[in-house]
């Protein structure tokens, strides 16, 4: 998409898949402003609201779609009450760098199935390499912290960028089924493309989802 002003231009660029349009060069224009924003690359999504997204997991263990506790998006989250509780996604190229994204909420109740955990029963983000052979902690997430359904973004660490890439989240000790629930709702993961745009005057290379103005 491009518009124009008498002094400037702004491109912006977006894509839903690895095919898309780019890379593209931008030549100098004559105009005082080049102004180009990106994004591009590949989200999978689950609200779980109908049924669980197949394309996006592997092995969900110990929770179900419900209301029962709430949900950040109407009418379901994905509420964990069972004696193992985790959910492993499909493997992702995640080479190019990308985001996790999700509402966590701790049960605040005292009694099944909301009842609220306790220090020593956090919920972690993992990833793996190795077809979920080994898993490596992204994050904890303390149980003080997350009373009401809450924004979680982690970017994807670097150690996590190959071309099969799973993540799960856990919740690897709690007391028994009736107790230490929680729930996550509105799963996203964000890939980036591998594409690129430049401009010239040499102005440098901008990465997906970046933004920059170029004086040219």
């Amino acid at each position: 998409v491009v518009s124009s002003s008498p002094d400037s231009i702004n491109v912006t660029i977006s894509s839903c898949c690895d095919s898309a349009i780019l890379p593209v060069t931008i030549y100098n224009t004559g105009l005082a402003d080049l102004t180009w924003n990106i994004s591009a690359g590949e989200t999978y999504t689950d609200n779980f609201d109908t049924i669980i997204n197949p394309v996006l997991w592997s092995n969900i263990s110990g929770a179900t779609p419900t209301d029962s506790c709430g949900s950040n998006s109407a009418p379901y989250a994905l509420h964990f009450t069972g004696a193992t509780r985790n959910a492993s996604t499909i493997g992702f190229n995640t080479s190019t760098g990308g985001t996790v994204s999700f509402y966590l909420k701790y049960s605040t109740g005292n009694s099944y199935p909301c009842d609220q955990p306790e220090a020593g029963d956090e919920v972690y983000l993992q990833y793996s390499n190795d077809g979920g052979m080994s898993w490596n902690n992204i994050s904890l997430y303390d149980v003080n912290s997350y009373p009401v359904f809450t924004l979680v973004q982690e970017v994807i660490p670097p150690a996590a960028l190959t071309t099969n890439t799973m993540f799960r989240w856990e919740q690897p000790n709690f007391w028994n089924t009736t107790s230490d629930h929680w729930l996550i709702d509105d799963v996203s993961i964000r890939l980036n493309s591998d594409t690129y745009v430049t401009a010239t005057p040499d102005t440098g290379t901008i990465a997906p989802n970046d933004s920059a103005t170029a004086n040219i």
